[in-house]
């Protein structure tokens, strides 16, 4: 059950950070998946993806 826990909160924080990280490369003034390049679409993805299983296994 702490294991569980602990992966869960690891993968949703890894996820989290990753969405942050795409969101702080992001010039001022441009909005959302349009603007974005290709490695920022890809690193959101995976990162949407990690937080995702993070919730899952915590759920």
């Amino acid at each position: 059950m702490l294991v569980q826990l602990i992966v869960g909160v690891a993968l949703l924080l890894a996820g989290l950070s990753g969405l942050a990280r795409v969101q702080s490369m992001t010039p001022v003034g441009y909005q959302g998946w349009g603007s974005w390049n290709r490695r920022q679409r890809i690193i959101s993805l995976i990162s949407l993806v990690l937080a995702l299983a993070g919730l899952a296994v915590l759920g």
